[in-house]
């Protein structure tokens, strides 16, 4: 081979190895698709239902001790290796719960922080981390930016870095909005996760979870300020509910859950064309069965639901082709419908929202039994057959850490850590394309 033909081959090599893989979707085809997974279900069942619908999923793994050290909760290796094997990439989310102090901390401590999720990404061959540190103020900014930037500076491109960023359709520049720079965090991170619900949120008035005017504002402010190849659309699988007269309310409840009430006690359904969310208005007699959400029991009275369903979903899912953005991802697997995974990648993909509502009466009979959940555990107990998602309080910026006690032990690296065991799983596309092009370099070289 001619020195010039060299100099261009290997040119045309460095090219193609600069090429980023990180957008690649692996599961299905289209647009990105991933999912939160939170509590402790039989995964693998909960993405089994989805039919190859998820590129990524992210697993409630990586925690925040007071001292901004991570807690590494049980990790699932031969659910890794599962997903690898079906092309699924699995980023667990880094969470700080809504605690500002252990947020704090870990801005504080980033460096030895970074070193614990490098180290547990390696070990158990994860894809990556999310970054779900929330309700911190601009105060915290710098820090903030920083932590991503020294994150991706030690994770390397070959490893996902998203970022869970609260939605601000109304370009707030206070409260915790504030603490995330967009910006500059779309230039470490592979995507920002747009968390455009919880616009009316617990302790709030009444109404939608995400109107459609809020979610649209939300891409339109993300947009502004980071590439549309960086915006992934965060939707709900939960809504809110209130007792009409009550001083307190907004408590979150699975769509799956909600669903099951409305039906069992004749609720009132209504789209709401205006902000195209479903809203529901339940009474519940003295004499009847009393149903239980996230251990707490609906006393006789009248509630209000605000929720999603395919009709509204599929409006949300519309923007993602209509701004043209990354993808979409929802907060949590397992608390959607049965039936959401036979139109979402439709819709995901440009499947125009097509179903009409209109206000309408269910016709069920009251239950004799009463439905109850434990969120302090995660595990459903019920009287009747039907599994009820246990993590009814489940907007990601209201969470409260539930996570069961476990034993632990504090590893010579500082990290807090259950018992695993370490199974090997898949390479990324991008490895693999950039093993192919160095043999086929050598050879050439070999024979030059």
């Amino acid at each position: 081979m001619k020195p010039k033909k060299t100099l261009v081959f290997a040119v045309m090599a460095f090219i193609l190895l600069s090429i980023p893989f990180t957008h690649a979707t692996s599961a299905g085809s289209g647009r990105f698709s991933m999912s939160y997974l939170y509590g402790n279900y039989n995964y693998t069942s909960l993405v089994d239902r989805t039919g190859g619908a998820l590129d990524e999923v992210s697993p409630s793994w990586f925690d925040l001790n007071a001292d901004g050290s991570l807690h590494l909760n049980t990790v699932n290796t031969a659910f890794v290796a599962d997903m690898h094997n079906r092309g699924i990439k699995v980023v667990p989310f880094l969470s700080n719960h809504w605690d500002r102090n252990a947020g704090r901390a870990a801005l504080s401590n980033r460096t030895t922080l970074i070193n614990q999720i490098a180290a547990a990404v390696n070990s158990y061959n994860l894809d990556g981390v999310n970054v779900d540190i929330e309700n911190l103020t601009g105060a915290d900014t710098a820090n903030y930016t920083s932590f991503v930037s020294l994150l991706r500076q030690k994770l390397g491109q070959g490893k996902t870095i998203a970022v869970a960023v609260a939605a601000n359709p109304y370009n707030w520049t206070s409260g915790w909005q504030a603490s995330y720079d967009y910006a500059a965090l779309s230039q470490y991170s592979d995507y920002l996760m747009i968390m455009a619900y919880d616009e009316h949120y617990e302790s709030g008035e009444p109404g939608a979870v995400a109107s459609i005017g809020f979610v649209e504002k939300s891409i339109q402010y993300a947009l502004k300020h980071a590439g549309k190849e960086k915006t992934v659309l965060g939707i709900p699988f939960y809504g809110r509910y209130w007792q009409n007269g009550a001083s307190y309310g907004g408590y979150g409840a699975s769509l799956s859950t909600i669903k099951s009430i409305v039906a069992s006690y004749s609720g009132t359904v209504t789209y709401d064309t205006a902000t195209k969310s479903v809203k529901a208005v339940v009474t519940i007699k003295s004499t009847d069965t009393k149903p239980v959400i996230g251990g707490r029991t609906l006393e006789a009275g009248t509630y209000t639901f605000w929720y999603e369903n395919e009709a509204s979903l599929k409006e949300k899912l519309s923007l993602v082709n209509k701004y043209d953005i990354y993808g979409a991802g929802s907060w949590s697997l397992g608390q959607e419908t049965a039936d959401t995974w036979s139109y979402y990648s439709a819709a995901l993909n440009g499947t125009p929202a097509t179903t009409e509502q209109t206000t309408t009466t269910t016709t069920a009979t009251a239950p004799t039994t009463t439905t109850t959940t434990t969120a302090t555990t995660y595990t459903a107990t019920t009287s009747t057959t039907t599994t009820v998602p246990s993590t009814e309080e489940s907007a990601t910026h209201t969470e409260t850490s539930s996570e069961p006690e476990t034993a632990s032990a504090t590893g010579t690296n500082g990290v807090t850590t259950t018992k695993k065991t370490k199974t090997e799983g898949g390479r990324s596309l991008r490895e693999i394309i950039k093993d192919f092009i160095i043999r086929v370099l050598k050879f050439f070289l070999m024979i030059n």
